[in-house]
C-alpha cells in the first residue's frame, strides 16, 4: 500500500512504497532531503517540519582596547624634561631614568602589541634621553675645563702680585 505525503519544504504531494516509511530521500522537487512519514496523512494534514534544536551562540565580549603604556609616556615626558634644563641641576641623572624607562616600556610593547600601545613615545622617550645625557656630558666637560682654566688664570694672577708686592687678603 502506497504511503501519501507531503514534501515539508515544497508541499509537494508525494508518494512511496511503505517499505520506504522511516527512510530518507531527496525530494524530486525541490531536491531538498525529505523523511517518508510510517503511514500516510490525511490530506489536510501536514507533517511538521523537522528542525535541530538551536545551537547556543558563544556569547563573546568586544576584545578591550589596547592601553597606552603609561611607562612609555613617563619615559617621553622625563626625555623632554631632561633636554629642557634637567641636565642643568642634576647632570646625568635624569637622562639616564629617561633612558631606562624608555628602554623598558619599549620592550614591554614589542612583548605584547595587542595590549599595549606607546612605542613612538617610548622611542622618543629614550632618544631624547640619549641627546640629553650627551649634552650634559658636553656641559660638564666644557664648564669642567673652563674652572680648570679659570683656576689656573686665578693662580697665575695670585703669584704676579705676590711678586710685585701687592697685599692679599
Amino acid at each position: 500500500m502506497p504511503i501519501k505525503f507531503e514534501c515539508e519544504h515544497c508541499s509537494q504531494s508525494l508518494e512511496a512504497d511503505d517499505d520506504m516509511a522511516g527512510e530518507y530521500i531527496p525530494c524530486p522537487h525541490c531536491e531538498r532531503l525529505i523523511g517518508i512519514p510510517k503511514m500516510s496523512l490525511p490530506p489536510a494534514v501536514t507533517a511538521p517540519a523537522v528542525s535541530a534544536p538551536p545551537v547556543p551562540r558563544a556569547v563573546t565580549m568586544p576584545p578591550k582596547a589596547p592601553q597606552t603604556s603609561g611607562l612609555a609616556i613617563a619615559s617621553m615626558v622625563v626625555g623632554i624634561l631632561s633636554l629642557v634644563g634637567g641636565w642643568m641641576c642634576c647632570g646625568v641623572i635624569i637622562p639616564i631614568v629617561a633612558i631606562v624607562m624608555g628602554h623598558i616600556a619599549f620592550s614591554q610593547i614589542q612583548r605584547s602589541p595587542e595590549t599595549m600601545t606607546g612605542k613612538g613615545m617610548a622611542i622618543a622617550g629614550f632618544t631624547i634621553g640619549y641627546v640629553a645625557l650627551l649634552l650634559a656630558i658636553i656641559v660638564s666637560l666644557v664648564l669642567g675645563t673652563a674652572a680648570a682654566s679659570m683656576t689656573a688664570i686665578l693662580n697665575e694672577f695670585t703669584k704676579a702680585f705676590g711678586q710685585i708686592g701687592v697685599p692679599q687678603r
